[in-house]
């Protein structure tokens, strides 16, 4: 679960380094290609915000799963990608995937562990590895 954390996280800015080949290969705009990286960060936090509320009431194994779902699936679709609108459409899946998948992540490790607490201990003490 922390790889898959690691990952939604990462994907935020990795893709930064592919904007230049995505510039040439797509002819595009640097506003326009600027949306691959923007796609995703509005899904996350967008998706995110609104799940705060629902997240105590939902079950985080379903949650994980479903983004982990969404998020490979977008992943897939980003490296099929034809066009630019394409590819941002798929970045934006990826985000909602990451999105679920961040705000389950810490209630399943606390239903993991028998304890929200140590669950949330737990996570903190990967941070500072």
């Amino acid at each position: 679960m922390a790889l898959a954390v690691a990952v939604a996280f990462a994907d935020s800015s990795i893709v930064v380094l592919a904007l230049p080949e995505l510039l040439g290969a797509f002819d595009a705009t640097i506003t326009s290609v600027a949306w691959v990286v923007t796609a995703y960060n509005v899904a996350v936090a967008a998706l995110a915000l609104a799940l705060v509320p629902l997240v105590p009431r939902l079950r985080p194994g379903p949650l994980v799963a479903a983004g982990l779902v969404a998020f490979c699936a977008a992943c897939v679709a980003s490296a099929a990608a034809g066009d630019l609108a394409t590819l941002v459409a798929a970045r934006a899946v990826q985000g909602a995937g990451g999105a679920l998948l961040l705000a389950g992540a810490l209630p399943a490790l606390g239903a993991l562990l028998g304890d929200a607490r140590r669950g949330a201990v737990w996570w903190l003490s990967l941070l500072h590895i």
